[in-house]
């Protein structure tokens, strides 16, 4: 076909999926004046989509599952632990917290994150830095697998004008499964 995006979203409506699964190459968007066929399918099917970046990983034996602190993690934790139990393999849960974030709240994260984790060989690492984009990519090269939610854009001139790299995939030493989970 050539109108790639109607058809899959045409396909996705009529056999009612949960998941449409894509290859990607890593590019989240390419600012206003060239075609962004995945950001049109992330916002239009009503599906949930997972894309995978393969960068060259064999075997899936330990996961890494990167997520934003502050939200409700609930269904991503689930997801991972389904796809870890499907290869057999062992995931963690990544937090990276700004540095001066209090106390208190770095415990509530700690305490809600270990309330989601159900299988004995998952762990929660958290860790206080303002460069997420650098940890994760150090972190990655000990995994084969990253799993990342959708990142969120900051304001209209990066939507517009930005670069359309998805830092996490283009960074990691592993392969990236990047969720966007439709409630």
């Amino acid at each position: 076909t050539h109108n790639l995006t109607n058809t899959v979203q045409s396909l996705s409506e009529q056999t009612h999926c949960d998941w449409l699964v894509l290859g990607w190459n890593g590019l989240d968007h390419q600012g206003i004046l060239i075609n962004n066929p995945i950001g049109w399918l992330i916002t239009h099917v009503d599906a949930n989509v997972a894309l995978f970046k393969n960068n060259g990983v064999r075997y899936i034996n330990k996961i890494l599952l990167a997520v934003i602190p502050q939200k409700d993690n609930g269904k991503f934790v689930e997801i991972t632990d389904k796809i870890a139990q499907f290869y057999n393999a062992s995931f963690d849960i990544l937090h990276i917290i700004d540095p001066d974030t209090e106390e208190n709240e770095e415990n509530y994260i700690k305490r809600t994150t270990q309330k989601l984790i159900k299988n004995d060989s998952s762990n929660l690492i958290i860790i206080r830095d303002n460069k997420p984009e650098k940890i994760t990519k150090n972190l990655s090269a000990k995994y084969d697998l990253l799993i990342t939610g959708t990142p969120k854009q900051n304001d209209w001139a990066s939507i517009l004008f930005g670069t359309g790299k998805d830092k996490f995939a283009t960074n990691s030493a592993c392969s990236v499964l990047r969720l966007t989970i439709k409630n």
